[in-house]
């Protein structure tokens, strides 16, 4: 005796009472079908349900404040080399990281298949909060050299470049001489070769950091995950 299996719909209908409701995911297309071809069971039914994750949870607990941390980081160079809080928070916006990293880790699966993009974002930002750290602690040392210690020509004018020295003359503001005339090369220090430092490293990580970001962003916004279960 032979059962011929035959589906009356090709998709998968749920009644309003017993509807599963979910708060990451949603059901986006379901079908349902005979599958006769199985060598082993000769026809079986299949279902696939097509599902996808809902963003805002993860928008409100990583996805912002990772964007904040991102902030607070580029915040590091804007204060002075001698006010001793560059390295204290440089630190902390490293262990920040670490914290979201390792909250995203008990959030996902292990898998070395493939890794999550908001992994792959927030281990970018916390190597790029690591080099901000080096970077910090080489700024005071540099701030920390003595005076009378010869400061290279390039080094000059490469402060004097990113500094634009000005002048005050009647209330109006000139620009003053070219970088490498004398005047200039005199006036520069350790403390503005340390300045110049953070602010070159302050729109190299704001350049860095925005493309992890909008990268990352576009590319969750075109992902979707996709979970097939069959049914016998």
């Amino acid at each position: 005796m032979m059962i011929k299996l035959v589906n009356a719909s090709d998709k998968v209908t749920f009644p309003d009472v017993v509807a599963p409701s979910n708060g990451l995911w949603t059901i986006v297309e379901t079908t349902a079908g005979v599958d006769s071809t199985h060598p082993a069971y000769g026809e079986r039914v299949m279902f696939t349900l097509k599902i996808q994750r809902k963003s805002l949870y993860y928008l409100m607990y990583i996805v912002i404040p990772l964007i904040i941390m991102a902030m607070l980081n580029l915040m590091v160079f804007c204060l002075p080399a001698d006010s001793g809080e560059k390295v204290t928070l440089s630190v902390t916006v490293l262990l920040a990281f670490t914290i979201v990293l390792i909250t995203l880790q008990g959030m996902t699966p292990a898998s070395a298949d493939s890794i999550p993009i908001l992994t792959i974002c927030t281990t970018c930002l916390m190597f790029a909060s690591t080099l901000g750290v080096v970077v910090t602690v080489f700024v005071i040392r540099i701030d920390g050299f003595k005076e009378d210690r010869p400061i290279p020509l390039w080094l000059i004018r490469i402060t004097n470049c990113c500094l634009r020295r000005r002048k005050v003359t009647s209330g109006v503001i000139q620009v003053s001489s070219p970088p490498d005339s004398d005047k200039c090369i005199s006036q520069a220090t350790w403390c503005d070769v340390a300045t110049s430092i953070d602010r070159i490293c302050f729109y190299v990580f704001l350049f860095a950091e925005s493309c992890f970001i909008i990268g990352g962003g576009v590319r969750l916004a075109t992902w979707e995950s996709k979970h097939v279960q069959p049914a016998l």
